[in-house]
């Protein structure tokens, strides 16, 4: 049988504005060519909107575009994601038509045209509506906040669920997110408005958390769903669907201590100075780690130091509010700067029970954020 001839016309008003739109899936689209059709974009027009798809089977994301777009009949194509991408953001500005085939795309804007084989369309996993037990309404900056836990997910494949960032639903209006690689943890709990039915043991992957974030930035108020597979964020236009984690996640009740028998208050931005001085040095030798020296005499003070044989640091950052014993201990200096990278208080406040149990960061007066790191044992 012939190949059909039959042309399908699409007009998009701004090639720019549609390449802005595709790099919004773009992130979805992967990259593993053993599942060629899944290194596709989908791409839907009708004469009201455009739907754009990207996915790797398990995190997708939907746009849905309306006044960009004019097409006579109802059409869809798959092509190859990063490359076509690639080539609208390089057309000249204004005015696209595409021309789409049973095998080929043609792409035309002023001077340039470009032809795409296209992939089979029936072939595109699209993902169907499935039920979801939950749906919260929540303003797009406190899952933001949330979902900032994701550096602390494991990049290690070995304990899957650690991959994560557990959602927890708290007895009232709150809101946990907790992520480990089980040597340091951070929590953040927010507060909405509406009740919260209580659930635990959803984890969303972190690398889509991170996907989230990018999608959420000119959001005001956004939509979560979940059920016990599937996790999906609804904006305006925007819908991200991803499969959760598997598994059980650590229970974080027993982790974190209720006492402590050392605080003291420090300058975020002088004690992060000097650790990224310190790193410089620290970097250079086994795991990042650094030695620290609680000192509670005139002037209370932690000294920083490390000497990796080649070159040597010492830091000096003064205390206050200081409470408790003097302390020796070590630690990864990459994960303490990563933490208080993420705050924005002036102040901050460290918590032990000694020099081989778990410290507890926090920003000064404000209990919805915690970090968790464990010390280093050294010689």
């Amino acid at each position: 049988m012939p190949t059909s001839l039959v042309k399908r016309e699409i007009t998009i008003t701004d090639s720019q504005s549609f390449a802005n739109v595709m790099a919004k899936v773009l992130p979805a689209v992967s990259k593993n060519t053993a599942v060629p059709i899944l290194t596709g974009i989908h791409v839907e027009a009708s004469a009201e909107s455009i739907t754009i798809t990207g996915s790797d089977d398990n995190t997708m994301i939907r746009v849905v575009e309306k006044g960009l777009v004019t097409a006579l009949e109802p059409v869809a194509f798959v092509v190859p994601g990063k490359m076509f991408v690639d080539i609208v953001k390089r057309l000249p500005k204004g005015e696209l038509s595409i021309s789409v085939s049973d095998a080929d795309i043609l792409l035309q804007a002023n001077k340039s045209s470009f032809e795409l084989k296209t992939m089979p369309v029936e072939d595109y996993p699209l993902r169907g509506n499935s039920p979801f037990e939950y749906s919260i309404e929540i303003p797009a900056s406190h899952l933001i906040k949330g979902l900032g836990a994701w550096f602390a997910a494991s990049t290690l494949s070995l304990r899957p669920v650690l991959q994560g960032i557990q959602l927890i639903g708290q007895q009232g209006n709150t809101l946990s997110f907790v992520a480990t690689d089980a040597h340091r943890l951070r929590k953040i709990d927010v507060t909405i408005e509406d009740a919260v039915q209580p659930f635990k043991n959803i984890i969303v992957p972190a690398q889509a958390a991170k996907e989230m974030i990018a999608l959420l930035k000119e959001e005001k108020e956004v939509t979560i769903q979940f059920n016990e597979k599937e996790f999906r964020l609804i904006t305006n236009n925007v819908t991200l669907s991803t499969r959760l984690i598997e598994g059980t996640y650590p229970d974080i009740s027993r982790i974190i201590p209720a006492q402590f028998k050392t605080s003291f208050e420090i300058n975020r931005e002088e004690f992060q100075g000097a650790l990224e001085r310190a790193h410089i040095v620290a970097q250079e030798s086994k795991n990042n780690v650094c030695r620290f020296q609680l000192d509670l005499q005139e002037i209370p003070n932690l000294l920083v130091t490390n000497d990796n044989g080649i070159s040597k640091v010492k830091e000096q950052v003064f205390l206050g509010d200081v409470k408790g014993e003097s302390l020796k201990f070590a630690m990864n200096t990459k994960y303490l700067l990563e933490a208080l990278k993420q705050l924005s208080s002036k102040e901050v406040l460290v918590q032990a029970n000694g020099p081989e149990s778990a410290f507890v960061i926090q920003p000064k007066d404000d209990e919805s954020v915690l970090d968790l790191i464990l010390p280093v044992r050294v010689q």
